[in-house]
């Protein structure tokens, strides 16, 4: 049993501690005032309380969100108001302007306050601002603005077809307008114009005019301005169309009733560029083409190949014209331009030609392939001359006394000497023989070789042995004979005058004397040949087996064959009538001429005609003719027509007199009768022309009026017979000290003699004869040894020397003695051996032959004419060059900048320097030039300028088939071609400044896309950090790449793009999502959302307001202009419909300020009653508390004094159990 324990103390302890923790409860309370001090005291009146307080805090902020609310929405409506007072003011003005009281210079002072008004209108919302932000935005929730970059100073010329149409492409939707032709000064008129245009369109384009004088456009309630299109594009961006490029002028000159020809692949086909890349051929078929016809003939082509930009038509009254109101027309080519005397359609300024050049070349003629044995000192030293220097060639060193070169060292060594010498030549083996080449072109090449080179006679001389055919010539008995001139005519008189012929036969007189009568001829040769039978002559007379115009010839024969002579006395009286030769020469007549007379190329001219008479001109003198019945026919063809004439008999001692007495008879006939020199008679038809023909003529009369006889007399008058031997003539030289040994030692032949034919073989005594007389004196020694044994006399061959060759022949001359059948190598050797020495010509020249090619533009150069070049408008020229039939296309830029003639010549030669060096062609082959040809056409080139192939004399090899045709290029029309219009390149320039480069990022900004032409061109560029340089070289890459015809630039650090060509070829409708970064300054909003005011304590106690928006450009204020009475009527419309919207506006805000105040009177309310609810929730009772304190005071006083005596009752027992 325990006694002793503390339980009554831990009892009272315990009950300490609650009255303690009572008592501090009390405290707390009393000391905050609260009844609720943490969770514990009143869970769930604490999470009442606290969310009470919330709501009051709350309400308290909400209140004060209202108060700046209304404070925001009042300075919006001040601004509305101070743009009220403005509007005001303009009004006035507008209503002041439309008095007619004012002239246009007051309407003017009033307009420049008017702008001034609505500039600050402008500035206002940018003005009034709160904690920095604008209380009124410009721009509706929704918009994207174009801001424009092309200042506009002074007047706008908006041309039709030029720069009068604009697409606007929003979203995806186009929106067209076409600007009204004509001058807007300034550029707020334009403006306006717009303005009007773009409300019936779509209301929410506005356009605008800024301060610094620029445009820009921005669509309202729209994501985005996709891209601008069209030639007014000019307004928002820098953008000039090219120029109209006028039209292409030819200059073939049609006259009236004038045609050119077309030819089959001569003077049939004209091509041409339209363009930088569409090329056309038009093929004329055949035939001829007035001008008309030529102009429809290519514009049906044209039409054909699906053309409709360019056409063909008639320029002033003469030429035929090539225009185009979009692109420029160059490039002009093909055979119709060719300078060949054929007019063609438009030009007629190009010749192609060549230029052949040939090196000097020495060729050797001996083979030496197999090399060649050489002896110092003997044959091993060559002399060369090229263009004059001198080679000397040793093929042996000083140590080698001799040695055989190949054809490879020979060579080797040779050409080793040409470079240690700088000389341009090759050495080489041309098939089996030497050559030596002059590596200099040209007719100033040369290269002689020494023929007294010791080495020449090795490398260079061919020696070589034939064998020919030796014939034998048989002997001959040849009777004496001799042969009259044509002169026996069918009728021959004899009289006392010439019937006797006298003569020797043998050294015999004879005279043969016939009857005094009329003969034929075959009558005269009967009566010839028995005079001399009966007088014992040795002759024998004959007619000639022909005749020469019906006249005979006689022939006198000696009757003895081989032997015998005769002489016939020329002085006998019958020797001309049989001897004498009768030549009648003819009139000289000419057929009357038709002669086309063509006008010079280039003018398409019917061709004159000079038309000539046909003419006879007489052989005879008519001075002193005797004309009689026997002389009197005259007989000729005139046109066709036989005509015979009578003439007078009479003694005609003048050619007048002969003249005037036929006069009338000639002209009765057509013909006009004149007497020329020498008195002759001349006939000349009355008319002229090709058709008229006077010849054939004849009659008795003929050889003494028109015709004129001559007799000739045979000069030999003595003729004696002959007889030859046969002769065997060899053709072999036979040189000193000749070796006969078996191999040309036998000789066999056969003679014969008086019918009996012997063969005969010798063989000659083998040695070494000195002389060929010793030789020949040995042959005949054995050929008559040969012959006796034949039993032949041993002179019947004679052998003899004749001009150093042998000679075989018969003794006995005639034909029954004959030596022939030569065989044997002695007859090879000695007889048929030819041996030749081939040697070149040491000298060899080069050769030069240049046919001209040049194309002559048809612009004068000369003069006080200036020729400006700009950079991207007229600095390019392309030329096609075509070498051997391949074409190639030179480039040629030109710097910028102001030339003459004689510059801009020096800068074209420069410029085409540099491309034909690019193209591995000499850098001078084509050179510029002012004139210097005479293409022989209608058109003077003295003055215009010229491309020409360049032929140099300095050893180059410019060999070549050339042309030079088709110059084209955005300055072909500068200073090329005649044309009309000053055409220039289509342009635009961005409103980005790119002078720090552009950062590139795939996917967001790598896109650039434009249109030309309508055809869309798209780049996408590599990522990366670019530099303005490296940026416009990767632009300009891709658009070569694109095939764009674009070249990108910079202007003044802004991306301009050109066109490559001249012409209105559009450069538009620029987008992608790079667009932003290289070209356009744009200002883009998605969405704008409304103002949110919360004026409650929880989340959906908030007031949505619709922004202020308000700018003079929104009112729709901004372009309208009281100038002139139209436009003061207009912006006098728009300026009350801006009252009204901005009283609109006033009305809502006035309306949301009202709200406002409602939501902050009931914010304020409910706050004040939370205030009282929650107190009653959390504020303590204070008489409570203090009872309760009082009470636990009391506990606590009790609780202390039982611990105090918690253990005194234990105690107590242990004392009593003591």
């Amino acid at each position: 049993m325990k006694i002793n324990h503390n339980i009554l103390s831990l009892r009272a302890l315990n009950d300490i501690n609650r009255t303690l923790k009572s008592n501090a409860d009390s405290m707390k309370k009393l000391s905050s005032g609260m009844s609720i001090n943490k969770a514990a005291d009143d869970a769930a009146g604490l999470s009442i309380s606290e969310g009470m307080r919330a709501q009051i805090r709350g309400l308290v902020q909400a209140d004060r969100n209202t108060q700046d609310a209304v404070s925001l929405i009042g300075t919006a409506e001040s601004v509305l108001g101070g743009v009220t007072d403005l509007i005001q003011r303009m009004r006035e003005l507008t209503i002041q302007s439309l008095n007619d009281t004012l002239n246009d210079s007051d309407r003017a002072t009033i307009q420049q306050e008017f702008r001034q008004l609505q500039l600050a209108i402008n500035r206002s919302p940018n003005r009034a601002q709160w904690s920095g932000m604008p209380v009124v935005d410009m721009h509706e929730a929704q918009f994207s603005q174009i801001e424009g970059n092309h200042f506009f100073n002074g007047a706008v010329h908006v041309i039709d077809g030029y720069n009068n149409d604009l697409e606007i492409v929003i979203d995806g939707v186009s929106r067209r307008l076409t600007i009204a032709e004509g001058e807007y000064d300034p550029i707020e008129v334009l403006a306006d114009f717009l303005d009007n245009e773009l409300m019936k369109i779509d209301p929410n384009l506005i356009v605008h005019v800024t301060e610094n004088r620029t445009i820009s456009i921005q669509a309202e309630n729209n994501k985005s301005i996709d891209y601008i299109k069209g030639g007014g594009s000019f307004l928002f961006y820098e953008y000039t169309p090219g120029n109209p490029p006028g039209m292409i002028i030819g200059v073939t000159e049609f006259k009236e009733g004038g045609t050119v020809k077309s030819i089959t692949d001569k003077s049939d086909k004209l091509t041409f560029f339209v363009g930088s890349d569409r090329e056309y051929t038009i093929k004329f078929p055949p035939g001829d083409y007035s001008r008309e016809e030529t102009i429809n003939e290519i514009n049906n082509q044209l039409q054909s190949k699906g053309e409709t930009d360019v056409k063909a038509m008639a320029f002033g009254n003469e030429r035929i014209s090539l225009v185009s109101n979009k692109y420029v027309i160059t490039g002009l080519g093909g055979n119709m331009i060719e300078v060949d005397d054929v007019t063609s359609v438009l030009y007629d300024n190009r010749k192609k030609g060549s230029i052949y050049k040939h090196q000097a070349v020495v060729n050797g003629y001996a083979d030496v392939t197999s090399g060649i044995a050489m002896q110092h000192g003997v044959n091993d030293q060559l002399l060369i001359y090229i263009e004059g220097k001198k080679v000397d060639v040793q093929f042996l060193k000083p140590s080698d006394s001799e040695r055989k070169l190949s054809a490879e060292e020979i060579v080797q060594t040779i050409n080793a000497e040409f470079e240690k010498n700088g000389i341009n030549a090759t050495a080489r083996i041309n098939s089996t023989k030497l050559e030596i080449r002059s590596d200099y072109f040209g007719s100033q090449s040369e290269a002689i070789v020494d023929k007294q080179s010791s080495a020449f006679e090795d490398l260079f001389v061919r020696h070589s042995t034939t064998y020919q055919t030796i014939s034998t010539t048989k002997g001959a008995e040849i009777n004496a004979s001799l042969r009259g001139n044509y002169g026996l005519s069918d009728s021959i008189m004899l009289d006392i005058g010439n019937n006797v012929l006298t003569g020797k036969v043998d050294d015999i007189d004879f005279e043969l004397i016939l009857d005094e009568k009329k003969y034929s001829k075959d009558e005269l040769i009967i009566a010839l040949n028995k005079q001399a039978t009966e007088e014992g002559l040795s002759l024998e007379f004959t007619l000639s087996s022909s005749t020469v115009a019906g006249m005979s010839a006689i022939v006198v024969s000696h009757t003895t064959t081989g032997t015998g002579s005769f002489t016939l006395d020329s002085a006998s009286s019958m020797f001309p009538t049989l001897m004498k030769g009768i030549t009648i020469t003819e009139p000289t007549v000419k057929r009357g001429t038709e002669i086309e007379i063509r006008p010079p190329e280039g003018i398409a001219e019917p061709p004159t005609y000079k038309y000539t008479p046909a003419t006879a001109t007489g052989k005879s003198s008519l001075t002193g003719i005797i004309i009689t019945g026997e002389n009197n026919k005259m007989t000729f063809n005139l046109n066709g027509e036989k005509k015979e004439i009578l003439l007078l008999q009479g003694n005609y001692t003048k050619a007048s007199d002969f003249l005037v007495a036929h006069e009338s008879i000639f002209s009765n006939l057509g013909l006009i009768a004149k007497v020329g020199t020498g008195d002759v008679l001349e006939l000349e038809t009355e008319n002229s022309g090709k058709d008229q023909v006077i010849d054939s003529f004849g009659g008795s009369s003929h050889d003494i009026v028109m015709g004129k006889r001559y007799e000739t007399l045979p000069t030999t008058v003595t003729a004696t017979g002959s007889v030859t031997h046969s002769t065997v003539q060899g053709i072999y030289k036979i040189p000193d000290d000749y070796v006969i040994d078996e191999t040309n030692s036998l000789l066999t032949l056969s003679y014969s003699h008086e019918g009996d034919s012997h063969d005969i073989s010798v063989q000659l005594l083998t040695g070494i004869y000195a002389k060929p007389e010793l030789l020949v004196a040995q042959l005949e020694i054995n050929i008559n040894n040969a012959l006796v044994e034949k039993g032949l006399t041993s002179d019947t061959i004679e052998v003899e020397m004749k001009n150093g060759s042998i000679s075989l022949s018969a003794r006995e001359p005639g034909s029954e003695y004959i030596v022939g059948n030569l065989a044997g190598n002695l007859f090879d050797e000695l007889f048929r051996r030819r041996e030749t020495t081939v040697e070149p010509y040491a000298v060899s020249k080069g050769t030069t032959i240049e046919s001209t090619t040049y194309i002559a533009g048809r612009e004068g150069l000369l003069g006080d004419k200036e020729f400006i070049i700009h950079p991207h408008v007229n600095d390019r020229l392309l030329i096609d060059f075509h070498v051997n039939g391949a074409k190639q296309t030179l480039e040629l830029k030109l710097s910028a900048g102001k030339y003459n003639g004689t510059e801009l010549i020096n800068e074209l030669n420069h410029s085409l320097s540099v491309e034909l060096k690019g193209m591995g062609h000499y850098p001078d082959l084509i050179k510029a030039q002012i004139g210097g040809i005479d293409s022989g056409t209608n058109i003077s080139d003295s003055d215009k300028l010229v491309f020409k192939v360049n032929r140099q004399d300095d050893g180059r090899n410019d060999a070549g088939s050339y042309m030079i045709d088709g110059i084209r290029g955005n300055a072909a029309y500068t200073f090329f071609y005649q044309a009309q219009g000053e055409p220039a390149p289509t342009y635009t320039i961005g409103v980005t400044d790119l002078t720090s480069g552009a950062v590139i990022e795939e996917g967001k900004n790598d896109t650039f896309i434009f249109d030309v032409d309508n055809v869309e061109k798209k780049i996408v560029l590599p990522p990366g950090n670019y530099d303005a340089e490296t940026l416009l070289d990767l632009l300009n890459t891709r658009l070569d790449n694109a095939k764009a015809h674009v070249v990108a630039s910079y202007f003044e650090g802004h991306l301009k793009l050109s066109s490559k060509e001249s012409g209105q070829i559009s450069i538009d409708g620029i987008r992608g999502n790079a667009r932003g970064t290289l070209f356009f300054k744009m200002d883009t909003r998605g969405n704008d959302p409304a103002w949110n005011f919360q004026v409650g304590a929880n989340a959906g106690d908030s007031i949505k307001m619709e922004k202020v928006r308000m700018s003079a450009k929104l009112l729709r204020i901004n372009t309208i202009m009281i100038d002139n009475p139209e436009r003061a009527i207009k912006a006098l419309q728009r300026l009350d419909s801006a009252l009204g919207k901005i009283s609109s506006e006033r009305s809502r805000i006035g309306a949301f300020t009202n709200r406002l105040g409602h939501s902050m009177n009931i914010a304020r309310q409910t706050a004040e009653n939370l205030v009282k609810s929650e107190s009653q929730i959390r504020d303590t009772d204070i008489a409570k508390e203090l009872m309760q304190k009082v009470k636990t005071d009391i506990l606590l006083q009790s609780s202390q004094l039982v611990l105090s005596k918690a253990n005194a009752n234990p105690q107590g027992v242990l004392e009593l159990l003591k």
